[in-house]
C-alpha cells in the first residue's frame, strides 16, 4: 500500500467487521481443542444442534480439515452472494500464493493515480534492516505493521525478527495469535491452532524461525474486547480493542521487565498517533502507559498494477531499488507518516520461477520445481515439513490452474513431503524432496 493512501482503509481500518468476528470467536472455541484431535473436533461441530453457518464452514475448512482450498471455493460463493466482504476474502485469499489474483480482488474497483510523484529529491535510501537494527538500539518495543492479504509483508517480519534478536530482542508477539498461545505449540512447532492469520505459509514460518532462534511468544489480543460496546458505535468498537490491546502487553511487560519485544500487528494498530478521526491506536495508549516510546515501521508495497500506486510509491518504485529499504532525509530522520516512525518500501520485483521474486529472500528459500499430473480444476500443491506434527501448517504452497503440469514451490533448507489438495479437499501424496543451502 502507499503511504499517500489512509492506512485504514475498508478491513483496513483495522476494528473486525462483524462477520470477521464471528471468525474469531470460531476460532477462539476451536483453541480449546486439542489440535491433534481433529475428531473430536468435528464430532463436536457435526453434533451441534443447528446446521453450521457459511462462516463456521469456511473456519473449520481453514483451521480443522486444512483444506484451504475448498475453503476458497466457499468463500469465492460467499462472496457472489455477499455473505463475505471482497476484502476479507482476499486476506485468506492470499494464502494460496496467488499474490497478483490477491491484489486484483483489493485493486478491483481502483483507478490509475493522477497525481504527480512525490519528489524524493531530499531523501537518500537506505537498507531497511540496516536502518531497523540501528533505530531499535535503545528501546524494549519494536511494532512492525503488515496488510493481511500481503504475504510479502509476513516474509520481511521474519527478516526483521532474525536481525532483531542479534541486537538482543527476546519476545515476540503478534496480533493473529490465540489466547495463550504457547499452549497451542506442539513439540514447540506452530500448528493450525496457533492463529488465525499464521495458517499461511509465511506467517507460519515466521512463528516457527522465530521459536528457533529463541524467541519467547504472547498473545495480547482481547477475544472479549467488543463486550458492552454498542456494536454501531465504530468507534467506540476501536477504542475497547486498543486498550485491551496496550493493556495486555503492558501486564505482560511488567511481569517480564527484562524482555525486549518485536510485536507484530495489522495496518493502524502500530500508529502512535491519532488519525484524522480521531481514532487513538494501540501503540499510541501503550507508549502512554509505559512511557516506552517503541520504535514503529510500516510497509509500504505496490498496488496490483503500478498505475494504481500512490504518488510516494510511484517516487520510490522509480528510484530502481531491489531490496527494502528506507528513505532518510538530509538531518538523517527517516521518512514518516500516519503515527509511525519509519516507512519501509518494498520495491517491484519481477518474478522468478513463476512465483514472486521476494520469495527467495536473499537465498534462503530456494525453488524447488515439481512435475505434475494434468488436473481439470484448480489445485493446491502444498509442502510440509517432514516429522512436523498433525495440525502443522505448509512451509509452502501455490494455486495450480487446470491443466497445469507443472509449479514451482520455494522452499528453505530441509525435507518436505509434497500434497497436491483439489477443490474438493481430496489430497493426492506427490513425493519427498529435499532442499540443500547453497549458501
Amino acid at each position: 500500500m502507499d503511504p499517500s493512501q489512509p492506512i485504514h482503509s475498508p478491513r483496513i481500518t483495522h476494528r473486525r467487521t462483524a462477520h470477521l468476528m464471528i471468525l474469531l470467536i470460531a476460532t477462539a472455541l476451536l483453541s480449546a481443542c486439542a489440535i491433534d484431535d481433529s475428531t473430536s473436533v468435528k464430532a463436536a461441530t457435526q453434533s451441534a444442534t443447528r446446521p453450521q453457518t457459511s462462516r463456521e464452514k469456511m473456519w473449520a475448512l481453514l483451521r480443522v480439515d486444512d483444506r484451504p482450498l475448498s475453503a476458497v471455493v466457499l468463500m469465492e460463493k460467499m462472496v457472489r452472494e455477499k455473505e463475505l466482504n471482497a476484502q476479507v476474502f482476499a486476506q485468506f485469499y492470499a494464502i494460496t500464493g496467488d499474490e497478483q489474483g490477491t491484489l486484483e480482488i483489493i485493486d478491483a474497483d481502483a483507478k490509475p493515480s493522477t497525481s504527480p510523484a512525490t519528489p524524493l529529491d531530499a531523501y537518500t535510501q537506505r537498507d531497511a534492516l540496516d536502518a531497523i537494527a540501528a533505530a531499535a538500539q535503545g528501546t524494549r518495543i519494536v511494532i512492525l505493521n503488515e496488510y493481511h492479504h500481503i504475504q510479502r509483508h509476513r516474509a520481511f517480519a521474519l527478516q526483521v525478527a532474525w536481525r532483531l534478536r542479534k541486537e538482543g530482542f527476546t519476545t515476540f508477539a503478534a496480533e493473529t495469535f490465540n489466547t495463550d498461545v504457547e499452549k497451542t505449540l506442539v513439540n514447540g512447532i506452530p500448528v493450525l491452532n496457533t492463529g488465525g492469520y499464521s495458517i499461511d505459509p509465511p506467517f507460519g514460518d515466521l512463528i516457527r524461525q522465530s521459536l528457533r532462534a529463541g524467541y519467547r511468544i504472547f498473545d495480547y489480543e482481547d477475544r472479549d474486547e467488543h463486550e458492552g460496546a454498542d456494536q454501531r458505535d465504530y468507534r467506540q468498537g476501536i477504542a475497547l480493542r486498543e486498550q485491551a490491546q496496550a493493556d495486555n502487553i503492558k501486564r505482560w511487560l511488567d511481569k517480564n521487565p527484562d524482555a525486549r519485544v518485536f510485536i507484530y500487528v495489522g495496518g493502524s494498530h502500530g500508529a502512535e498517533t491519532p488519525d484524522e478521526a480521531g481514532n487513538e491506536w494501540m501503540a499510541s495508549r501503550l507508549k502512554k502507559m509505559t512511557g516506552i516510546d517503541p520504535l514503529t515501521l510500516s510497509q509500504v508495497s505496490g498496488r496490483a498494477r503500478p498505475e494504481y500506486d500512490g504518488p510516494t510509491m510511484r517516487a520510490a518504485t522509480a528510484l530502481g531499488a531491489k531490496k527494502p529499504f528506507v528513505l532518510i532525509d538530509k538531518s538523517g530522520a527517516p521518512m514518516s507518516r500516519f503515527g509511525y516512525d519509519m516507512l519501509v518500501f518494498h520495491p517491484r520485483v519481477a518474478d522468478r520461477y513463476g512465483r514472486p521474486g521476494w520469495l527467495a529472500m536473499d537465498g534462503y528459500r530456494q525453488p524447488v520445481p515439481v512435475t505434475l499430473s494434468p488436473m481439470p480444476g484448480r489445485t493446491l500443491l502444498r509442502a510440509y515439513v517432514m516429522d512436523e506434527p498433525a495440525g502443522r501448517i505448509a512451509m509452502d504452497q501455490v494455486l495450480v490452474p487446470p491443466n497445469a503440469t507443472s509449479a514451482t514451490l520455494m522452499l528453505p533448507k530441509g525435507k518436505y513431503s509434497l500434497v497436491v489438495q483439489d477443490e474438493a479437499g481430496v489430497n493426492q501424496d506427490l513425493r519427498n524432496v529435499s532442499v540443500l543451502d547453497p549458501r
